[in-house]
């Protein structure tokens, strides 16, 4: 039978529930047969210290990668960053990847991701570029995926990293947590979307590439032209 469902959306604080729906905390009294609580939550850790008991404010996240600080290493906070696309679990993965690596000593010296992945005017102050993210964390942990070596050795799998999206295989070709079964993976699976997108669409990224590429090399033969006027002047 066909049943029709009315589904309506009530805002305000539930003060009691009885037999016939909800009382709100404003005297209203909706009539319901069920009731749906989406009251999302407050991240705040109570149990730590130096962490104001703030009601209306979440909690901050550590400083470094909003994963550890510095003064406390062996305590990380997985998962909690909030992706611009995508889902929360792959960018939990790269983040236990790096802070074991970081519990070892095992991050790349002399290396330091700035965190250009913070994104701007927006609700949660650790809101993160998903791209962005994934590469900060792999460049400093090695898991960095070596274009130039699978240009050579595979380019099915270049051309997935060149033109695919930061999925979390692509982590997995290179460095301490590579994984045999994962330039398969992006020589097959990651490329199908992409030689399914409309060849207008990758030629204009191709295009972007190619631009943003030389606006990069202009910038570094310029830093490096600086760096040696320096050095020669002390």
């Amino acid at each position: 039978a066909n049943v029709p469902i009315g589904i309506d959306l009530i805002r305000g604080n539930v003060k009691k529930i009885d037999k016939d729906g909800i009382c709100l905390a404003d005297g209203r009294h909706v009539a319901a047969d069920l009731v749906f609580l989406a009251t999302g939550y407050r991240q705040i850790f109570p149990f730590l210290k130096d962490q104001k008991n703030d009601q209306q404010n979440d909690a901050p996240l550590p400083n470094r990668h909003f994963i550890i600080n510095d003064d406390e290493p062996n305590l990380a906070f997985i998962g909690f960053v909030r992706p611009n696309v995508g889902a929360i679990p792959p960018l939990a993965e790269l983040q236990a990847m790096w802070w074991t690596l970081r519990l070892e000593n095992a991050l790349l010296p002399d290396v330091e991701s700035a965190p250009c992945y913070k994104l701007v005017d927006r609700k949660l102050n650790y809101a993160v570029d998903h791209g962005y993210y994934s590469f900060a964390l792999a460049r400093e942990a090695g898991f960095f995926p070596n274009l130039m070596k699978w240009i050579r050795k595979r380019p099915a799998v270049a051309f997935a990293v060149a033109f695919g999206q930061a999925h979390n295989p692509i982590f997995r070709l290179d460095g301490p947590f590579s994984d045999p079964q994962a330039p398969t993976i992006c020589a097959t699976e990651l490329c199908i979307p992409i030689r399914q997108r409309p060849l207008l669409m990758n030629l204009l990224f191709c295009i972007n590439l190619s631009f943003f590429a030389t606006v990069n090399a202009v910038a570094w033969l310029f830093y490096d032209c600086v760096l040696l006027l320096s050095s020669k002047k002390n």
